[in-house]
């Protein structure tokens, strides 16, 4: 799979995650990638350049990963306009698996990020998202 030309948006409130997390895409062969540094950042990076995926911390000041994936579903990115979407995160509890899976998140990568784990866990979500008309 080519990822040259896919865009991804990573929305993390840690500079020093978010740099690993940036160079790991990298490592992977993305080559378009946005940054922002909490959820209300990420929805004016999603308003201004659509992303092809998003990864996103779920704890975070302002607004959080759940706090971000329900404003987008309120912007109207649900159904055919929705963006697939994966959870970094250091939180794996049952609570926090359950809410992700009611906002139909694609999938969850545990940090610290191992690119391995992301390469496979992106190429799956982007294999078998739908394609729009």
């Amino acid at each position: 799979m080519d990822f040259l030309e896919t865009k991804v948006l990573v929305i993390e409130d840690q500079e020093m995650i978010r740099d690993i997390v940036v160079s790991t895409l990298r490592a992977i062969g993305f080559r378009r990638i946005r940054t922002a540094g909490d959820g209300q950042a990420g929805l004016r990076a999603v308003m201004d350049d659509r992303p092809e995926i998003i990864l996103c911390d779920i704890t975070m000041d302002r607004m959080d990963g759940f706090q971000f994936v329900e404003a987008m579903l309120r912007a109207g990115y649900s159904g055919e306009k929705r963006i697939p979407t994966v959870f970094l995160t250091a939180h794996a509890t049952a609570e926090f698996v359950a809410r992700a899976k009611q906002l139909q998140i694609d999938s969850y990568v545990i940090k610290p990020v191992k690119k391995d784990v992301l390469e496979a866990r992106i190429k799956h979500v982007l294999s078998h998202r739908p394609v729009s008309a």
